[in-house]
């Protein structure tokens, strides 16, 4: 029963990785096609922010460090 449980959460995983990084790159098309039309981008700064890829590994390393002893 564990076995597969964990092979769920693999799944899962690489799925959530492969949805961020399709939606990292739409997110850059996209401010492409704006910066293509001259189409005012300033308004929102976060955009850069969630351009940048996830790194699983650092990601979990905060979790652990964040979680009580």
């Amino acid at each position: 029963m564990q076995r597969q449980a964990d092979a769920r959460a693999h799944l899962d995983l690489q799925i959530n990785l492969l949805a961020e990084a399709e939606a990292t790159k739409v997110l850059s098309m996209l401010q492409a096609l704006c910066a293509h039309f001259n189409l005012d981008q300033s308004q929102d700064a976060e955009v850069e922010d969630l351009k940048t890829s996830t790194d699983p590994e650092s990601l979990m390393l905060a979790i652990k460090e964040s979680m009580p002893q």
